[in-house]
């Protein structure tokens, strides 16, 4: 597991004296396998992976979550791919066309394992604050 940062506010480092903004850290979990000819494999998941099941949780089918999510359909299923290798398991069900188009669900697994990881993310992301808060938050305010 290691943590990817983004949000950076530009210049944030210049002035201590005024209220300052710092990375938001975003989990990402990462699975290294014994893979083909003894090497190592790497797989991982990362937001824009959740991000996708969640916009397929709400939209239905892979299609519609690409539009939510601003992912390309190519680019989803690839994601989908990676994550059932890494999960080793199906996140999706697809049930083929008809009348109005096909559908993609969550499997009770992609939908146990989405609630999972949120709030997974919630406890590293809160036990990142407060251990940010005891090196910097405390050492800025005594200055």
């Amino acid at each position: 597991m290691f943590f990817e940062n983004d949000n950076y506010s530009t210049g944030c480092h210049k002035d201590l004296n005024k209220p300052v903004n710092f990375p938001v850290a975003n989990v990402v979990l990462v699975a290294v396998r014994r893979g083909e000819n003894d090497g190592w494999k790497e797989t991982y998941c990362d937001s824009s992976m959740i991000k996708l099941l969640e916009a397929i949780q709400a939209g239905g089918n892979v299609f519609v979550a690409c539009k939510i999510s601003g992912i390309s359909y190519t680019m989803a299923w690839k994601l989908l791919g990676r994550l059932e290798e890494w999960a080793g398991f199906k996140m999706t069900v697809r049930h083929q066309g008809g009348l109005n188009g096909g559908s993609t669900e969550l499997t009770k697994e992609g939908i146990e394992f989405l609630e999972k990881y949120k709030q997974f993310e919630i406890c590293c992301k809160t036990a990142i604050q407060e251990i940010y808060d005891d090196f910097f938050v405390k050492e800025i305010h005594s200055l």
